[in-house]
């Protein structure tokens, strides 16, 4: 037989392999639909996804779900089990999968050594909890928060996934702000307020941490505008900024609001006042006038930060009892209830802190609360970088917001840092590739 006919011959095996698969591939398809419906068609299309683009999938669709957080959970119940929990354990599994065939683990940075030595020691602070009970309780969601972390950060994630988890966490913003927005010029406000937030159902978002799950989205918008390059590319940008920042202004949260600028302040900082930036920050203002007076009304601050300022001052009472080790995770509204009769305005007794800092001072005191801030401190100084900018400065509001809200065991506030530090061992991997 000659070569010519050789050729001839496996183009034609190759064409029967090929024609073979698809006819099998056809009949599974079929059969799962007739058997098991759409809704096993639409597995059967994620599972194929998943084969061909595990890491966008996975960690995109965690990306995607986390401002629909607090109305994902499965079941009838309101209080039921969050989706973005399984997705998120489930994105975890395939980066480690996936690093494992693939060789792309690797030790995670230093950052990780400071957020495992603050969990760590918050699993030491169930041994003299207040309530042990109530610490118990936080520890399925701190570790499995921290252990998508260190998984996440240890994956050598490249420039395509990236991408695509990015467009994604985005998208979902996006999503989620014109679902907020369309529901108060529909007259549906949060609890009978005249606050905007994400409900679904008998399903409700906090509008506080609504506007915390949209900051991560917004500043890589604004990075896009201030960074990207094609019109195309900008013009997107410009919309999913107004449709991010219109449904943060109208949560009406005033911890969202000064995080939101804190944005743009890093920004400034880092770059300088541009053409872009002053486009960005009138895109912002113009926004202004479409607010509600409710809103002007709730920028002022005689209701004392919704009680806030009581809440922290009577906390001050508890610092010579649990100021060093803390009180136990979990354990701020045990601890507090002693002393709420302090506060020079009675809020209540079983109230929560409603800032990181003051929470997990009592929580897990001076020694805990020092792992978290040497954690922030040790991330900031990765995203000192041009590049990092739009990670950084996410983190940088969320640093903020944790002012006035506890977003310590949110998904969206630890997202916000699994995505700067891959975005860190990235741009660390391209060094070489520049250098040569």
């Amino acid at each position: 037989m000659s070569i010519t006919s050789l050729n001839v011959q496996l183009e034609q095996d190759k064409t029967h392999w090929y024609a073979g698969h698809l006819l099998a591939l056809g009949a599974i398809s079929g059969a799962v639909v007739a058997y098991a419906g759409w809704t096993g068609a639409a597995v059967l299309v994620v599972c194929a996804l998943l084969v061909r683009w595990p890491v966008q999938v996975a960690l995109g669709s965690f990306a995607l779900l986390l401002p629909f957080d607090s109305v994902s959970a499965i079941g009838g119940e309101p209080t039921g089990a969050a989706l973005t929990r399984f997705v998120g354990a489930f994105a975890g599994l395939v980066l480690l999968f996936v690093g494992l065939i693939s060789k792309r683990l690797s030790l995670p940075r230093r950052p990780a050594l400071w957020w495992s030595l603050f969990i760590l020691w918050g699993v030491a602070t169930l041994g003299w909890a207040a309530n042990s009970q109530f610490a118990f309780d936080r520890l399925p969601t701190a570790l499995s928060l921290w252990l998508l972390y260190v998984i996440a950060t240890a994956f050598r994630i490249n420039e395509e996934e990236m991408r695509v988890v990015l467009v994604l966490a985005v998208l979902g913003g996006c999503v989620a702000a014109v679902m907020s927005v369309h529901e108060f010029y529909s007259g549906t406000f949060y609890l009978q307020s005249t606050r905007s937030s994400l409900m679904l159902g008998n399903r409700d978002t906090d509008p506080n941490q609504f506007g915390a799950s949209l900051l991560l989205p917004l500043s890589l918008t604004i990075g896009a505008v201030v960074q990207g390059r094609g019109r195309t590319l900008r013009a997107c940008a410009m919309l999913a900024i107004a449709t991010l920042s219109l449904a943060l202004l109208l949560s009406m949260s005033r911890g969202a609001l000064v995080a939101g600028l804190t944005v743009i302040v890093v920004y400034t900082w880092r770059l300088g006042f541009n053409r872009r930036i002053a486009l960005a920050i009138v895109l912002l203002a113009a926004l202004l006038l479409l607010m509600p007076q409710a809103f002007f009304a709730r920028l002022g601050l005689s209701d004392r930060g919704a009680g806030r300022v009581d809440i922290w001052t009577a906390s001050m009472d508890l610092v010579p009892r649990y100021g060093l080790f803390g009180a136990g995770w979990n354990n701020f509204i045990v601890a507090y209830s002693g002393i709420a009769g302090h506060a020079a305005s009675f809020r209540g007794f079983t109230r929560g802190s409603h800032s990181i800092y003051v929470g997990m001072l009592i929580e897990v005191g001076a020694v805990g609360l020092m792992f978290l801030l040497l954690a922030f401190r040790s991330q900031l100084r990765e995203g000192k970088t041009r590049e990092l900018l739009p990670y950084a400065a996410a983190c940088w509001a969320m640093v903020v917001m944790g002012i006035t809200l506890d977003v310590v065991w949110r998904k969206s506030f630890w997202f916000a840092w699994i995505i700067l530090a891959m975005a860190a061992r990235l741009h660390e991997s391209k060094k070489p590739a520049v250098a040569a």
